[in-house]
């Protein structure tokens, strides 16, 4: 059998998984509660950011524009390879240049910042260079980047000084034109004198290529060989046609011969062979047979079949058809013969073929020899041509070179700080603010386990919730009961909470049978006897004669709310057989209610409760009452409650709102359970008057005339 420890934690674990299908409307409420929370800290945010906005130092900026193009010469010069800027690849090497150290080493000398006091207010410390300290400087105030989808470069600077930064983004514009044409001309110089070597080079490497050529020329005795190696290989060409077309006629003459001997008795066997079929007396009576069987068919169109014209039409068709077979036989007794001349043909012919291949092989092992001197020579020409044609054309396109790169929007000063962006730190530390407001929020709900809202108690518990009391505000005036708000305001919303919890309960069941009601907590302090008393009001009001029995012995309050001081005696004298029940009734001033008060202190109040006195009790009361409500002590705090609740036919379990956390209820609910008495739903105690709005469509104002109208 299960402990009741393990029941318990079990029920722990269900608040926890029932919790993710709790409605977004929990968060918003949670939203809604601590929005005071979120507004201070987006004022913070505000409040801070003007403090940034106000210390910051502004910084100005000033952009210099660069436009790039492939360089452009008059003259073309190949060998000396240029960037193309139009790349990706070249693009990023030219950026990479503006934001190198060297260049902005080059404007820092140019410009002489290490003099700039603008530039550099604090002179370096003794063991800094100087220059160093400008070029770090400098990386921070200066970048470069593409324009997106352009050929425009932008090089922009910031200072704290407008002209400074307008001075830094031309100086690294026009430092980087000097570079470029520093650039260019050294590799002019270094390309010529490269062409100057290459070609003497060249020159001594053609004349040795010429001198080989015409040494293997005498040797060989080759003058035409050009002319020789085309008449040989045009030769070999037409003797390897005829050699295939000889062998082919030969093959298909062997395959004809053999279909012509296996159908040698048959004329029509005899014309599949295609030989047979393609001879030329047997094409010609095809054709003859076609002829007159045309004739056959215009003549029988004209003519009935014992008109002598057609009888010699006929007689023609069957000569003709009889002239077919005899020209295939004739065509199968000449075969032999042609298979032997076409035999004759294809060895005369592959015999003068292999004379003619020894002729080209061994012309071709010569001509390979010679094509690869000739080849040289051609080749070291066109090279060394090409050079002296580089070398010339150098020094002519010198000065037809223009720029790939040029200044296309010079720098100019301008007064509006880029930074700091007043209205970008507002929003910023505005959003951050807010973002934060509703992180700490959304925490401290998470962190927060109570119970908050109907949806949440019903879903967490699994237990209905039959109404909820909004939490009233403190009364300055002086009533009579001052807990009892049904009696001093019954059309406020707390009256009306109660008549609602009274309905509720009704519909449980048969309401004449649930005569014995008893409200109890998980934890004290959660507005249980608060619950019961405005119940048992309620009931009285309802004209049900209506007891109230306070069953906290170790805690009472009934006798404080409807006398105004504690009761000497009362439940506790009754069970021990001290007094009699008529001796401690007491009348209030509400018309059919009288309370039961909990009386003297007990030194054991469970076994007072747990002894055979509180049924025979109940029993008394339910003779001359027609309800009896019952306030018990909280049930997680002492067992009282749970030896109690055997006898009574509804329990009432009392949450207080924003307090009471959920797996304590839990606790309580599977207490009872033990008991065999499961709570008929929750009271959701405390609610705030916000988040009541969405159990309550009505105010304050509910039930007076102005708002259904007069009677």
């Amino acid at each position: 059998m299960r402990s009741k420890n393990s029941d318990i934690e079990d029920d722990e674990d269900d608040v926890k998984g029932s919790g993710e299908g709790l409605s977004w409307r929990v968060y918003y409420q949670a939203l809604k509660e601590r929005l005071w929370l979120i507004i201070l800290f987006a004022i913070a945010g505000v409040v801070y950011a003007a403090y940034q906005s106000n210390k910051a130092v502004p910084i100005y900026a000033s952009r210099a524009v660069l436009q790039f193009e492939s360089p452009r010469r008059i003259m073309p010069l190949d060998t000396v390879q240029q960037d193309d800027l139009s790349n990706e690849q070249s693009l990023n090497t030219l950026i990479e240049t503006l934001n190198s150290r060297t260049m902005l080493q080059r404007v820092a000398i140019r410009l002489k910042l290490d003099r700039d006091f603008v530039f550099l207010p604090r002179p370096a410390g003794r063991d800094a260079n100087p220059l160093d300290v400008v070029v770090g400087r400098l990386q921070g105030c200066v970048s470069s980047g593409v324009r997106g989808r352009t050929r425009l470069i932008d090089i922009r600077a910031e200072h704290t000084d407008p002209e400074t930064a307008r001075k830094l983004a031309d100086g690294v514009a026009e430092e980087y034109l000097r570079f470029t044409i520093e650039t260019r001309n050294r590799s002019n110089q270094m390309a010529n004198q490269m062409l100057m070597e290459e070609a003497t080079r060249l020159k001594e490497k053609v004349s040795r290529s010429q001198l080989a050529l015409q040494e293997f020329r005498e040797r060989t005795g080759l003058v035409s060989l050009e002319k020789d190696q085309d008449i040989v290989v045009t030769r070999f060409k037409q003797l390897n046609e005829r050699l295939n077309e000889a062998r082919s006629r030969r093959m298909q003459l062997e395959v004809d011969m053999a279909g012509a001997l296996k159908g040698q008795s048959n004329a029509e066997d005899l014309l599949k062979v295609p030989s047979i079929a393609q001879n030329a007396d047997v094409r010609l009576a095809q054709e003859r047979w076609a002829q007159e069987e045309a004739n056959l068919r215009a003549i029988s169109a004209r003519y009935r079949e014992k008109h002598p014209r057609h009888i010699d039409q006929v007689a023609r068709v069957e000569a003709a058809k009889r002239e077919l077979p005899a020209a295939a036989m004739r065509a199968a007794a000449t075969m032999k013969e042609q298979y032997e001349t076409a035999k004759e043909t294809e060895s005369r012919i592959e015999k003068e073929f292999q004379d003619q291949e020894k002729d080209t092989y061994t012309l071709g092992k010569t001509q390979v020899e010679y094509d690869g001197l000739k080849r040289d020579v051609e080749q070291d020409i066109a090279v060394f041509n090409g050079v002296l044609s580089s070398l010339k054309q150098s020094d002519v396109s010198k000065g037809f070179e223009t720029d790939s790169v040029e200044i296309v929007e010079p720098a100019v000063a301008s007064y509006a700080p880029v930074r700091p962006d007043k209205r970008k730190i507002l929003l910023q530390w505005s959003i951050g603010g807010i973002v934060l407001g509703l992180g700490l929020t959304l925490g401290l709900h998470f962190l927060d386990n109570s119970i908050k809202a109907v949806a949440e108690a019903e879903t967490m518990t699994g237990l209905p919730v039959l109404t909820a009391i909004i939490a009233k505000k403190t009364s300055a005036r002086k009533n009579p009961l001052p807990d009892l708000e049904i009696v001093h305001q019954k059309n406020s919303p707390v009256s009306e909470s109660f008549r609602t919890l009274r309905s509720a309960i009704m519909l449980l069941g048969r309401f004449d049978e649930r005569r014995v009601f008893m409200f109890t907590s998980a934890l004290p302090a959660e507005g249980k006897t608060f619950c019961a008393s405005n119940f048992a009001v309620s009931l009285a009001q309802q004209g049900l004669k209506t007891v109230l029995v306070d069953c906290d012995l170790r805690k009472p309050a009934i006798s404080e709310v409807f006398l105004g001081k504690a009761a000497p005696i009362g439940v506790s004298d009754v069970l021990a057989g001290q007094c009699a029940l008529d001796e401690v009734l007491q009348s209030t001033p509400v018309a059919d209610l009288d309370v039961l008060p909990a009386g003297s202190r007990s030194p054991n109040p469970s076994e007072l409760l747990s002894g055979k006195s509180l049924p025979r009790l109940i029993r008394d009361l339910l003779e001359r009452y027609d309800k009896v409500v019952i306030d018990s002590a909280p049930i997680m705090a002492v067992s009282d409650t749970l030896v109690v609740a055997p006898h009574v036919d509804t329990i009432c379990l009392v949450v207080r709102s924003h307090k009471t956390p959920a797996y304590a209820v839990m606790r309580a609910s599977v207490a009872l359970r033990k008991t065999d008495k499961i709570p008929a739903g929750i009271v959701l105690n405390r609610m705030p008057a916000a988040a009541a709005g969405q159990y309550y469509y009505y105010s304050s104002s509910h039930g007076e005339r102005k708002v259904y109208g007069s009677a």
